[in-house]
């Protein structure tokens, strides 16, 4: 593919900046997108990209609605509901399977009431933390420096039940300290107090964590990842840093409501694989700061599946209960 990075660049924000229908209905069918977040964030931004291509390919009429609220279990319940004809899909990211490991109450199951259509992309976490107040350039000095004063560490995390949080109790689990975390209601806010040196440790999805490593107001000790990454370079991975086998991400793809009819499924499916190998898409989703990928139905559900048990032993053995 030949396209410069302005070119890129002016393609993306016009897809971003685009209405939130897209037109190509060759039978008026409409489909709408719920994604349970506020607008302009990682996973509304993908969702975006992703059905404006989507609609591109299926001549129909995607039209993305943000149903934000309650750590996303607002929007995502309402899919939970939808009719199965294939007219109401969710677009979110992997997390919304571990939401009910840390809230009480969610009205669905994250497993059986939703039918995986296919993951789309993901990105490993970076860990950053506050220069001023972590000595420490990688994660084992770091674990080492936490078990002399376990009280100077704190960690920020932008809600219940997000990444963040999963990598914080997973790297808790993982080395045996007991580091505060303290959670904010939202990344902007999380980020100003880490910075500012009310907290000092956090992760971040590469682009925002980059932004503020360049800044100088963080610093990158790892990619939660056993693969170097190209959104964060210079950053060692997780082995590298001194912690083999912490790896945390995010991702992101479609679902359904757990009786979508097998024709739906196929068709969405066959599409989203379409849309994931555009050359033009690969490239978008790379400038965005994850790594594009397609999963089939099946697969996306097995391995959904393997994450959630995964994290839910890993948190039932760390004592935390959903509040």
């Amino acid at each position: 593919m030949n396209m410069n990075k302005t070119t890129l660049c002016r393609w993306i924000a016009a897809a971003l900046l685009a209405a939130p229908a897209w037109v190509h209905a060759a039978d008026g069918r409409v489909v709408r997108v719920i994604v349970p977040y506020s607008p302009g964030g990682n996973i509304d931004t993908m969702g975006r990209l992703f059905s404006k291509k989507m609609a591109e390919i299926l001549h129909e009429t995607w039209v993305v609605e943000n149903r934000s609220g309650a750590n996303g279990v607002i929007g995502t319940n309402a899919v939970a509901h939808a009719p199965a004809d294939g007219s109401v899909i969710l677009f979110s990211g992997e997390v919304h399977a571990m939401v009910p490991l840390f809230v009480k109450n969610v009205p669905y199951d994250p497993i059986k009431d939703f039918q995986p259509i296919a993951r789309l992309a993901s990105a490993p976490l970076v860990f950053v933390a506050n220069p001023a107040q972590v000595k420490a350039n990688n994660l084992a000095d770091l674990v080492k420096d936490i078990k002399v004063e376990p009280d100077k560490y704190r960690f920020a995390i932008s809600g219940s039940g997000t990444s963040p949080q999963v990598g914080a109790e997973k790297f808790k689990a993982q080395t045996g300290t007991d580091v505060m975390i303290v959670n904010y209601r939202g990344t902007g806010p999380a980020i100003l107090d880490v910075v500012g040196g009310h907290v000092n440790l956090m992760m971040l999805a590469p682009p925002v964590a980059m932004q503020q490593v360049r800044g100088g107001k963080l610093k990158a000790l790892a990619v939660a990842s056993d693969k170097p990454f190209h959104g964060a370079p210079g950053v060692p991975t997780s082995t590298e840093s001194g912690l083999p086998g912490f790896e945390v991400g995010t991702s992101f793809g479609y679902w359904g409501p757990k009786n979508l009819s097998k024709e739906m499924l196929e068709r969405y499916s066959a599409a989203a694989r379409q849309a994931a190998q555009d050359p033009a898409m690969i490239a978008a989703v790379r400038e965005i700061g994850a790594e594009p990928l397609w999963e089939s139905p099946q697969a996306f559900a097995a391995s959904l599946e393997a994450e959630y048990r995964s994290n839910r032993d890993m948190l039932q053995k760390a004592g935390v209960k959903p509040e």
